[in-house]
């Protein structure tokens, strides 16, 4: 039977396996996680399988004795597993809702966020981590980005060593990056948002956390756990430092701070071979004893409490060492609640936990078996409730206060862990080497302590007692719990201090010393290689390896140091007395990145076997390898395989030898050139695939012009030449030419950023002229991480351009079409489509609506009711649906109608006809037309084309049959003999209709003639009053939403690009004052500002304009015939012209204020 410690084993294996089963289960972890932050993950992991809700958990011991609070009787310890040794053993700690209190009890400490502290806390995360934003919880969700990124570069190796046997095993090694980031990255931005009150539940679905699923193994859950614990513990840490501090910050109400002359001048005593600070004076007792409760440290002796967030495994403060070898967190002041549970890990159980029933439901993922592994065994050794609240009882009452002596041993030991700010030993540790004057030093030290005024944190004593850390203008303030007595430590005594224990060299722990030691080996060999290389690069910083790291030397040195705030030396080399800096080559990819956004080129020569060096890393950042783009070429392929196969059908089913040249080349060519896409993605794969997707673009992108030529012609020359290809297959190859023209605008904005690189390379007498190299730096490295976003800018301004463009076209065309369709006061027209026999064919005189106009007192000034004619009755019985044959009008009634349109009559002769022709015709088929019908034999005899062979005034669309653009005019005593198909009637009216009248006539009409009759004869009526106001309210719409949906989609895409630019101000004005200070002008990084503006603007209008035109210029020819009858070319550009200076003037205004702000704000 195994033991109780396996048993806690295997209950830590079973949760850990199930907790990525589910994304249900790894939520619910990340909130217990998220409370617990403190924590290393396997002790989060075991508190989540059997206390999910715990909140600050401590031994009993600490419990009774710091906290004053009594364990409750029955209340079930949670065991810890301590690994530490050889053999695992377990601890158990109890959660604060296990313990009761009495009158001198102390609260766990908790610290909330709120929308006070929103403005702190946004400014911790800028100055940290370099993002800013004005909401809080994404900029957590960029911290964490940024910090999955770095954990990955650091860590990459020991992530791909434990892939083997989990769903990571199908992925390469660029795949488990992608699923590691992407599972790391959503992991860490729940835990910061569920910690900081988000409530991030309602956020994120499935979807999100598709990445965790592929951490199927122990080994990889624990690796990923392990990095979401660190990573949200480092954000939660500064977050709660600052929480803290601004709280207590604005408790204190401190005064205006002012800075003391120091007592006396010891630079004589400098000199001395062991120097030690004067003898310290009467503490002084600060002023106001404080009224908080008195808070715990985290390196307390034996157990302590843990809320919120504790820690399993204490993080190293990067500031340095405790007195006694420990390295405390400097900047934790967690209060009673938050400290450390680091000295829990290696103590003894107490004996402390009792059974507590606890049903399932409290977590997931961790087996029914969670609450029979709480020890039960231990009930007889807890003391009674009674027993222990007069042991706490007693132990307050036998308190008293005591003389609190501040040594220099605790002041060192305090001295040791730093200020409350990252880095912030090694930037005391530079103010020694690089200011020699005392005073300087002592306020640069209440700068580095109180950047942001007073602070503090919690502090633990050597004896373990503890206390309070505060540091404002004046000093360090010593406080000591529980008596509350203070000392307060001026800082030209803090400066004496630090001086002598960086003289006697007890100020920086080994891990700080080897941090800033670099290596120096730099002999004359090669010294001269350096000035060679130097020489050739003389814009570069140049990485030398040397002593195991990348040095810099002389001015790059001091450019390095001062961008990724590393150490910065003096010293005698081969070079000469130069300055000094560097950094490990394992994290050459991050520190190059900082350096190159900064706008620097690098160059990392790497040390080869025979003492020479040779360049290991390119000159430029590599070109981001987006899987974005990847996924847009894969899915281009595919619609080119389709169009491939598309193409095929049509030859197949539709092509014909006798077609007309173009005809021809339409057919073949969307074969041909979706092959040829085809082949040169084949041809890369096989002997470029290592080179990259920006290799493979190049070719993509003129096969996508070829493509696009060949899918725009599709439908152009199907109404040319009269194809027989549908409506489907137009429908078909608009959706490719969609398609190309999307690709066409991905490839442009991916491929900028090479065009500029290349172009850089290969014209280095531009790449080094003026201040070129740090405006090609600003391009490249926008460009390189906003592909995505100018792709759709771009998409976005094509569609907004197109809307400005058509709407006014479209417009027009429809009021064009107006005056056609509505030429009469009342038309009302006849169809037989549908009917096949010669009795049911229309021959009404539609008395319904002269009654109508009588009754309603409506005179009329014309009335003509007319028939249309077959030329022959074979007409009738031989037609097709689709392809009616022309019919005629007699010369009398065609004389009426132009007589009621006001046109001169026209005569004939009796053998002879005429034409009439709608505007929408081309010149190409009515010459054509009759060219082909110069005589005409119907069954009353031939006629022969007038002399005056066609009328194109309009007359209305209903004269004309269906399908036909053409009517014949016949002498009446043709007509007389032949057969009437349509019955049509034109009212003109003396005063117009109104529009109840209008109205009511129609629907009168339409129930005495159905638009459909049982005979097949189709009716309309239509009446002018009521076709102006449906279509001037249909314009009206159909402009104004085109219209104000391009206005909106513009200014959205301008507002984009003028904010990504102001929002990034910030990172930019620390670049353009770097620039300053090496001596460019104010005029000349203005011209800069407005090239890199006009760069960021200029791409993606210049790529959409391209686009639009084209998409713009096909449209117009498509419906060329149309724009040519309703509305006319010059009006056409006048249209446009207005709606291109509205553009233009738009542009132009979001350019010049982008620029006028953004100049101001770097300045």
């Amino acid at each position: 039977m195994p033991n109780k410690t396996q048993e806690y084993l295997n209950l830590a294996q079973q949760t850990a396996k199930e907790l990525t089963r589910y994304w249900e289960n790894w939520t619910d972890y990340l909130t217990t996680a998220s409370r617990l932050y403190k924590y290393s993950y396997a002790d989060q992991l075991m508190i989540y399988a059997q206390r999910p809700d715990a909140t600050a958990c401590a031994s009993f011991d600490l419990w009774n004795n710091r906290m004053n609070r009594y364990v409750r009787r029955g209340s079930k310890g949670i065991a810890l597993l301590d690994q530490s040794s050889s053999v695992p053993r377990l601890h158990y700690v109890f959660d604060v809702s296990d313990t009761g209190v009495r009158r001198n009890s102390r609260d766990p400490e908790v610290w909330q966020f709120n929308d006070d502290l929103k403005q702190p806390v946004s400014e911790m995360l800028a100055a940290t981590y370099g993002i800013s934003g004005e909401r809080i919880s994404q900029q957590l969700a960029d911290v964490a980005g940024k910090l999955v990124a770095d954990y990955w570069d650091n860590n990459s190796g020991d992530i791909l060593a434990i892939v083997d046997g989990s769903l990571l095993m199908d992925y390469d090694e660029a795949g488990v990056e992608m699923q590691f980031k992407s599972a790391a990255a959503i992991s860490v931005t729940y835990t910061l948002l569920e910690r900081c009150g988000f409530e991030p539940a309602g956020w994120f679905d499935k979807d999100d956390f598709q990445a965790i699923y592929n951490f199927s193994t122990p080994d990889s859950v624990y690796a990923l756990g392990a990095a979401v614990s660190d990573m949200s513990r480092e954000v939660l840490r500064n977050i709660e430092r600052t929480v803290k501090k601004t709280i207590r910050r604005r408790n204190a109400e401190r005064s205006q701070y002012e800075y003391e002359q120091q007592e006396r001048d010891l630079l004589d005593r400098r000199g001395l071979p062991a120097p030690e600070p004067d003898p310290e004076p009467a503490p002084e007792t600060a002023g106001q004893v404080r009224q908080d409760a008195p808070e715990l440290s985290e390196a307390a002796a034996s157990g302590t409490v843990q809320h919120d967030a504790p820690v399993g495994e204490p993080v190293p403060a990067p500031d340095g060492g405790g007195a006694d070898g420990r390295e405390p967190d400097a900047a934790d002041h967690a209060g009673t609640a938050e400290a450390e549970p680091g000295s829990e890990q290696g103590a003894e159980s107490d004996g402390v936990g009792a059974a507590h029933e606890q049903s399932e439901s409290t977590g997931r993922g961790t087996g029914a078996e969670r609450t029979d592994l709480q020890l039960s065994f231990f009930d007889a050794h807890i003391p009674t409730e009674a027993k222990q609240i007069e042991s706490i009882d007693q132990a307050e009452s036998e308190k008293s206060p005591s003389a609190f002596v501040l040594s220099q041993a605790e002041i060192e030991n305090a001295l040791r862990r730093g200020s409350n700010v990252e880095g912030s030993k090694l930037r005391i540790w530079k103010i020694y080497q690089l200011q020699p004057d005392r005073k300087l030093r002592a306020k640069a030290l209440a700068k580095e302590y109180a950047p942001y005024g007073p602070g503090g944190s919690s502090h633990t004593y050597l004896d373990g007692s503890s206390g309070w850390l505060d540091h404002d203008s004046k000093g360090l303030t010593f406080e000591h719990y529980p008596d509350h007595q203070k000392v307060l430590l001026r800082w030209d005594r803090v400066e004496k201090y630090i001086d002598l224990m960086i003289q006697s060299d007890r100020y920086l722990s080994d891990k700080e010393r080897r941090a800033i030691d670099f290596p120096l080996e730099l002999n004359a060999a090669s010294a001269a290689e350096y000035t060679a290389l130097k020489a050739q690069h003389p814009d570069t910083l140049v990485g030398f390896e040397a002593g195991g790291n990348f040095m810099f030397y002389g001015e790059d040195a001091a450019k390095v140091a001062k961008i990724i705030n590393s150490a910065l030396f003096t010293r005698d080399t081969a070079l000469g007395e130069v300055q000094v800096t560097g950094f490990s080559p394992r994290l050459w990819a991050r520190k190059s990145k900082e350096l190159w956004s900064a706008g620097n080129d690098v160059y990392l020569a790497g040390l080869n076997e025979d003492g020479t060096h040779h360049q290991t890393k390119e000159n430029d950042p590599e070109l981001k390898n987006s899987r974005w783009i990847a996924a847009v070429v894969l899915l281009f392929e595919g619609f080119t395989v389709w169009m491939l196969l598309t193409g095929v059908q049509k030859i197949v089913f539709y092509y014909d030898g006798r077609f007309a040249i173009p005809a021809k080349l339409m057919f073949w060519g969307n074969i041909l050139f979706p092959a040829i896409t085809l082949l040169w993605s084949g041809f890369w794969l096989i002997r470029k695939r290592k080179t990259g997707v920006s290799t493979l673009l190049p070719g993509l992108l003129v096969c996508t012009v070829l493509n696009t030529v060949m899918a725009a012609s599709v439908p152009a020359l199907t109404s040319r030449y009269y194809l027989a290809l549908g409506a489907g297959a137009i429908n078909q190859y608009l959706l490719f030419l969609l398609i190309d023209l999307l690709f066409f605008i991905c490839c442009v904005i991916y491929l900028s950023s090479s065009f500029i690189v290349a172009w850089k390379a290969k014209a280095p007498e531009h790449r080094y002229k003026g201040e070129n190299l740090f405006f090609f730096g600003q391009i490249t490295s926008k460009l390189n991480t906003t592909s995505k976003t100018m792709t759709l800018i771009c998409v976005t301004l094509v569609l907004a351009i197109f809307m400005f463009i058509a709407a006014p076209i479209l417009v027009g065309w429809a009021s064009g079409y107006l005056d056609i369709r509505s030429m009469y006061d009342v038309q009302i027209s006849s169809r037989y489509n549908d009917v096949y026999d010669e009795e049911n064919l229309p021959d009404d005189n539609y008395e319904l609506v002269t009654d109508f106009l009588s009754e309603h007192g409506i005179e009329t000034d014309y009335d003509c009711t007319f028939s249309l004619y077959l030329p022959s009755k074979d007409d009738f019985h031989n037609r097709m649906k689709y392809d009616f044959p022309v019919v005629a009008i007699s010369l009398s009634d065609y004389n009426t109608i132009r007589k009621m349109l006001g046109y001169e009559p026209i005569t004939l002769s009796e053998d002879e006809f005429t034409t009439q022709w709608q505007s929408i015709a081309t010149n190409e088929e009515r010459d054509s037309f009759l060219k082909e019908h110069s005589s005409i034999l119907t069954d009353a005899g031939e006629l022969t084309l007038s002399e005056h062979s066609f009328y194109e005034e309009a007359i209305g669309e209903t004269a004309y049959n269906s399908y036909t653009d053409v009517l014949y005019v016949f002498p009446d005593s043709i007509c007389e003999n032949l057969l009437s198909v349509i019955r049509n009637r034109y009212i003109m009216t003396t005063e117009s209709i109104s529009y109840e009248n209008a109205r009511t006539l129609e629907q009168a009409f339409s129930a005495e003639y159905p638009e459909i009759t049982d005979t097949g004869v189709s009716y309309a009526i239509r009446l002018s009053a009521l076709q102006v106001n449906t279509t001037k309210a249909s314009n009206f719409v159909l402009q104004a939403s085109m219209l104000y949906a391009a206005v909106v989609l513009m200014v959205i895409c301008l507002t984009v690009l003028s904010l990504q630019q102001l929002l990034d101000a910030s990172q930019y004005k620390y670049r353009f004052s770097v620039l300053r200070k090496l001596g460019v002008e104010d005029a000349h990084i203005g011209k800069l500002v407005l090239k890199q503006l006009g760069i960021w603007f200029g791409l993606p209008i210049v790529v959409a304009i391209i686009v639009s035109t084209m998409v713009i210029i096909y449209f117009i020819q498509t419906i060329s015939a149309e724009i040519s009858a309703y509305i006319g070319f010059g009006a056409l550009m006048s249209q446009i012209g207005t709606t291109v200076s509205i553009l233009a003037l738009l542009l132009i205004c979001y350019f010049i204020s982008t620029w006028l702000l953004f100049k101001k704000s770097i300045k």
